[in-house]
């Protein structure tokens, strides 16, 4: 008799377990599933901030401009690697530091991809390792509140050979109160950011 109830509080207790493990999976399935449209929600309403503020044309436009501005990153990333006078290396890295934000932020490191990095360390390391990049297949993949998240295929070549990858990048798009003589006006920003 003794080994049947033990047998049959052992059956119990795996049968308990098993249900509370099911009803685990599903309620992460659940959390899973209302992340997945909180998400999706909250993009349609990013979206639809910016479509009141501008119109379709305007917002074409700049997300034209924020993809404009990542192929002139890499077009000075390219003249870095030719170039061999210092000062002309520093007017470089001037420019390219004017394309970003100024917030502090880390970026991709071309040379370890696992690792990020500083901007002014990965211009130091795209100048000594003679890294050239070929951008193609440009596309805007989001639109947040403030930035737009654009998608590319990014191919690097170096002494060490090539790679390639797809990269996503931040354009921060927000408005900004500028002086034009004696008249104040809000003009709106892009500004590269985090990738």
């Amino acid at each position: 008799m003794r080994n049947k109830f033990i047998l049959f509080f052992a059956f119990l207790i795996s049968n308990f377990s098993i249900g509370q493990s099911a009803g685990t999976h599903q309620k992460e399935a659940t959390e899973k599933v209302q992340l997945e449209a909180t998400t999706a929600a909250n993009k349609k309403q990013n979206s639809a901030l910016i479509q009141k503020t501008f119109s379709s044309a305007a917002i074409q436009a700049y997300e034209n401009q924020a993809i404009s501005r990542i192929e002139d990153f890499y077009a000075y990333l390219n003249l870095l690697a030719v170039t061999q006078d210092v000062a002309e290396q520093n007017e470089i890295k001037l420019a390219i530091e004017a394309l970003f934000s100024k917030n502090q932020f880390l970026v991709t490191n071309f040379i370890k991809p696992e690792t990020k990095v500083t901007l002014a360390q990965l211009l130091n390391n795209s100048c000594n390792q003679k890294l050239t990049f070929e951008l193609s297949n440009a596309r805007i993949n989001e639109v947040g509140p403030h930035f737009f998240l654009v998608e590319y295929n990014l191919k690097m070549k170096s002494e060490m050979g090539e790679s390639e990858s797809v990269i996503n990048q931040k354009v921060l798009f927000y408005p900004q109160i500028k002086e034009f003589g004696e008249i104040k006006k809000q003009v709106w920003q892009l500004e590269l950011f985090e990738f």
